[in-house]
Formats: structure tokens, C-alpha cells, sequence
């Protein structure tokens, strides 16, 4: 059957570009951006190059806003985008754009909030369609490769947005003209009274430990996660059941396959109550995060080991790395291990002793529904079922030697600068004299490299765009950490500036919130709006951040700090869920100083 003639004219401008536009993106900063060089989408990077050719032809912009290691961004790029046809009309109908997230955080949020407010939308990767004038006018989160589960599927939804802007490009300008003028901007500012924070940290700190799983540990139903912020906020309370929930989250999580027993390190999250069935990825930001709570805890064995395992993320030149991903298949089982292959790395054979005490058995240990394209039997996961475990040194050495020669993770570009705040402040509180030399070190490299020459912070040591508020929050946090440890001043002095800068670019006066964009507004962001709330599992926000370091390290704003709380407290009325970890942390540190 011959090919219909329109067909052959999408194929033929689907692949006669192709090689020098994969070479454009093969030659970006971005990992995320690289990944998509060789789609059968002529992706092109953010910029006045697309800009112009979407006035030019009076095409709307399909942007993709995503990361490296989020799972659905990554399906996305395996499923959705390989399919010739539909390809050829995102070709022909949009001028496709692929963002990462990290490089543009001031556009990321944005368009986040888009989806949030005007689609009630919420989830990575983001799939927003702008107008040639950079409006946005449809969108939504993942998009799967077909109709699935009421979900529409990526070839409809492009076919729908196409065909819409075809039949009345004005009707679609006057759709995202309208939409921006219903976008909630900053909310008045929150009238505080201390009675109020105390009855939010309250309402919090209840319908957390309604959730605590009595045998488990940890808190809701799965998929489950460290949440290190609210752990450090239990430990401030004398009740015998919240320091209980707490504990047990802390033996739970470090006792299980959660944490590596090779290297230390945590992964971010677990598919099961029980821990057995971690999502094999770990970020620099969850390990810093996580030490700084079993710190708090006087755990200092665990945060240790996931220190150390976050200073193998070192990059040459960049800092640490973002993140390392082992979920693919042929890599998550390099994880994996028989016993027999647990004998023949230790050279011989495994005693039982130590088997026990990794929790492997013959039959396997992982969940029946664990790992997909794993075939569970004989297969396990090892865990430290004891603690600690310095008995097994040479033990673990070995199948951590036996494991490099297996497929190794997959390691993220450089990660934000934020992330690196984290990890400068958790390990200038380590007591190890290798982790305050790591931080002194980091703290060299934040200074050189991650501050602008106009006294601003760039996203992070691969990208020269401006950081997003909550980066320039716990930058100046882990910069007076590190002052606090060693007395090193010029620190202290680069954090009391950065503090001043993001009041200075992002703080709305009259509101007293923080926006996602500084002034001028860059490109693709219509309106100067508040940060979206932070994911599950996300770094705490600017908010929080801000008002915990005011207190931590003494730097007076009464005024400053009321506001703060104020806004905080809002946040958590106006949120459709229960308070977060680093809101109540932040909030009773506040109340802890006043009289």
C-alpha cells in the first residue's frame, strides 16, 4: 500500500535536519537535554533560535520540562516519543523544546504552576504547549504512549492541541490570555497570631503520628520516603510516642534494603511499607538530608556511611553529582545477588552467619512484586539487619569490589546548587576530620564557582541561568554551617550577602512571599508568581528554609521571622494535604525562641 503523499513530506522533514540537530543538543550542558539528540522529535534547547522560528512560522512551542533520572520523563523518551508517525506531526505542528529542569527553574515553576492551578495538574515531567508570544494554553504532566486508565495518550493529545490551534490559532491566544489572568498571583499577607502557628504545629504534628506505622516505621501508605525534615521535627518532643515513631522510622529505614550495605548510601524511596522495595536511585540532596537527621538522632554510624557514599558523587571541576539511577533493568541487577554469588565474591562460600545478618536466604528475599522484568526467585537484595555491622567489613568490601565490575548506575550531570548547600551543611556538622575537610573544600568550590560576579547564584555549577530562591536558601545555610564549624568568615560573610540578594530579587514586599522569578522576568515567564509547593519528597521549601537558618544560626529579624511563620502558616491552611516536615520544623524552631 503506498504511502500517502502528506506522510512521505512529515518523514522527509522528520529526518533530513535530524543529524545537525542532534548535534546541537548532543553538545548542551544538560544530561535531560542530551538524552533527547537522537529522538525522531526535532527537539531544540530553550532559546531566541526557537523563540524565532515559532513567530516566524506561527507555531506554538511543545515545551518538555523534566529531569535525568524522574522515571515518567524517562518513559516519555522510551515510549512515547519513538513512534514515527505521531513524531512526524509534532514536527510539522509545534516547535518542540526540551528543558531542564534544573538549567531553567524560574520557567520550570511557572509552568508548574499552569498546570497546577489552571489544569489541576501536578507531577513530572511537565508537557505545556506556549503560544508564539510564550503563553501557555494547554498542557499536562506525564503523557503515556496510548489512551491508558482514563489517561489520554501522547499521539491524542498532540493530535487535539494541532488540530485546536489549525482550526483557530486566535481562539487559543485568547485561551491562554485569559487563563494567565486567573492565575492566583501572591496572597495578601497572613494576619499571625502565635495561637495559630502553635495550633498548625499541633494539627501537624497529630495527623503525622495518625499515619506512623506501629511495625514498619515511616508514615502513610506506600510509596514511602525517609521525610528527614519531619523525623528532626519528632525528635524535638518529649512524648514518649512521637520520639517512639521516630526512632523506629530510623532503625526501620537504616535496617533495611533502603539503605545500601555496599556504600551507605539511601535510595529515595521504597514501594512498600515494609522497605524491602527501595526505587534504586540515589541524589546527593537525600543523603545530605538524611545525615542531618540521623545526626539529629545520634545516629552518627549511618549518616556517616551516607556521607561517604555521597563524596564518591565528586565530579572533576562540578561539585557532586545530582543523582545515580539504577532502575533500568540491566542495571538494577547488578543489586541482585544468589547466594552462590555471594560465595564466589568472598572467594569461597558465604557462612550462614553472614548471610543472616545481610537477610539473604537461598529462595531470595525480594518482594514478589518488587522490581518489574525481575524475576524475583533465588534473587536478593542485601541489608544490614544488624547494627552496626563492623564485624563484616572484609565481607562487604568485596562484594562491593564484585559489584564494579557488574553495569554500573547511570550518573546524573552536576547537581543544583541548592543540593550542594545540603551537603555542605551536613557535613560541616560531622564530626570526621575526612568530612570537615570535604567541607572546607565544598566550601572553596561554592564560592568560586556557584556565585556570579554580580553577587548572584547560578542553578548550578553546569548552567549559568539564576538559581531558584530555595537554591539561594540553602546555599546560605550550608555557607554558615560550615562559618559555625571553623570560624572560616569569608563563608559567613558570602551567606549574610546571598540572604540579603534573595530578599533583595525575589521577595515581594507587599505580600512578604518569595516569587519563583526574580526581576526582569525571563523568557517564557508571564507573570512574577510564589514557588509551587515542593513534592513529596522534595527539598524544603524557601520559606522554611529561610526562617530555620534565621534561627539556627542567630540572626535576629524578629520582623522578619514572624513574617516567615506567617506565610508558612498559610501555606499549610491553604494546602489540601497535612503540613510537611520541614514546615513544622521550621515553625516550631520559631516558636522554641519566643518568650
Amino acid at each position: 500500500m503506498p504511502v500517502p503523499h502528506r506522510l512521505t513530506s512529515l518523514l522527509a522533514l522528520l529526518v533530513l535536519p535530524l543529524t545537525a540537530l542532534a548535534a546541537s543538543l548532543g553538545d548542551a550542558h544538560s544530561a535531560f537535554v542530551r538524552a533527547h539528540a537522537d529522538s525522531p522529535i526535532r527537539w531544540q534547547a530553550w532559546g531566541e533560535e526557537a523563540f524565532a522560528a515559532a513567530r516566524a512560522q506561527d507555531k506554538p512551542l511543545y515545551v518538555l520540562v523534566g529531569t535525568l533520572t524522574h522515571e515518567l520523563a524517562r518513559a516519555m523518551r522510551e515510549q512515547s516519543f519513538t513512534r514515527e508517525e505521531t513524531a512526524a506531526i509534532v514536527n510539522e505542528s509545534f516547535i518542540p523544546v526540551v528543558v531542564d529542569r534544573d538549567e531553567h527553574p524560574a520557567l520550570a515553576a511557572f509552568l508548574q504552576v499552569y498546570l497546577d492551578q489552571a489544569k489541576q495538574m501536578q507531577g513530572w515531567p511537565l508537557n505545556v504547549w506556549l503560544t508564539p508570544e510564550l503563553q501557555p494554553f494547554d498542557g499536562a504532566t506525564y503523557l503515556p504512549p496510548t489512551d491508558e486508565w482514563g489517561k489520554e495518550g501522547f499521539p491524542n493529545a498532540v493530535r487535539r492541541i494541532a488540530a485546536a490551534w489549525q482550526a483557530d490559532p486566535g481562539a487559543q491566544r485568547t485561551r491562554a490570555s485569559d487563563t494567565l489572568d486567573t492565575l492566583a498571583p501572591f496572597d495578601g499577607q497572613t494576619t499571625l497570631e502565635v495561637s495559630d502557628v502553635r495550633a498548625a504545629v499541633a494539627e501537624g504534628l497529630d495527623a503525622w503520628i495518625g499515619m506512623s506505622d506501629p511495625e514498619n516505621g515511616g508514615f502513610g501508605d506506600p510509596p514511602r520516603r525517609l521525610e528527614p525534615e519531619l523525623l528532626r521535627f519528632l525528635l524535638k518532643h518529649d512524648e514518649p510516642t512521637t520520639r517512639i515513631a521516630a526512632v523506629r522510622t530510623f532503625r526501620n529505614a537504616a535496617g533495611s534494603p533502603m539503605r545500601d550495605p555496599l556504600d551507605g548510601g539511601f535510595f529515595r524511596s521504597t514501594g512498600d511499607a515494609a522497605w524491602q522495595a527501595p526505587t534504586l536511585q540515589k541524589t546527593l540532596a537525600d543523603q545530605a538530608r538524611a545525615a542531618l537527621a540521623y545526626q539529629a538522632a545520634g545516629m552518627d554510624d549511618v549518616a556517616q556511611r551516607a556521607l561517604d557514599y555521597a563524596l564518591s558523587l565528586a565530579s572533576p571541576d562540578f561539585g557532586y553529582a545530582a543523582a545515580e539511577d539504577s532502575t533500568t533493568p540491566g542495571v538494577a541487577t547488578a543489586f541482585l545477588w544468589t547466594t552462590d554469588q555471594i560465595g564466589t565474591a568472598l572467594g569461597g562460600s558465604a557462612d550462614t552467619a553472614l548471610l543472616e545478618r545481610l537477610g539473604v536466604k537461598p529462595e531470595g528475599n525480594l518482594p514478589a512484586d518488587g522490581f518489574m522484568d525481575v524475576d524475583p526467585k533465588g534473587k536478593n537484595l542485601p541489608r544490614w539487619t544488624t547494627l552496626p555491622v563492623d564485624q563484616d567489613t572484609d565481607a562487604l568490601d568485596r562484594l562491593r569490589i564484585a559489584r564494579a565490575k557488574r553495569a554500573q548506575p547511570v550518573r546524573d550531570q552536576p547537581a543544583t546548587s541548592g543540593a550542594h548547600g545540603l551537603f555542605l551543611a551536613a557535613l560541616a556538622r560531622s564530626t570526621e576530620a575526612r568530612h570537615t575537610a570535604a567541607a572546607s573544600k565544598l566550601a572553596a568550590f561554592v564560592l568560586e564557582k556557584l556565585i556570579r560576579p554580580d553577587g548572584t547564584l547560578r542553578s548550578g555549577p553546569a548552567f549559568d541561568t539564576e538559581a531558584s530562591p530555595r537554591d539561594y536558601a540553602l546555599v546560605a545555610d550550608g555557607l554558615l554551617h560550615h562559618a559555625a564549624a571553623t570560624g572560616e568568615l569569608d563563608s559567613r560573610r558570602v551567606a549574610l550577602a546571598l540572604l540579603q540578594t534573595l530578599d533583595t530579587r525575589f521577595l515581594d514586599p507587599d505580600t512578604g512571599r518569595y516569587a519563583a522569578a526574580a526581576l526582569p522576568l525571563p523568557p517564557g515567564v508571564a507573570l512574577r508568581l510564589p514557588p509551587p509547593a515542593p513534592d513529596a519528597g522534595d527539598l524544603p521549601s524557601v520559606e522554611s528554609t529561610t526562617l530555620l537558618t534565621s534561627v539556627t544560626h542567630d540572626l535576629g529579624e524578629p520582623a522578619k521571622r514572624a513574617a516567615l511563620a506567617a506565610t508558612i502558616v498559610g501555606d499549610i491552611r491553604n494546602s489540601p494535604i497535612h503540613a510537611r516536615g520541614d514546615q513544622l520544623l521550621a515553625l516550631h524552631a520559631w516558636l522554641a525562641t519566643l518568650p
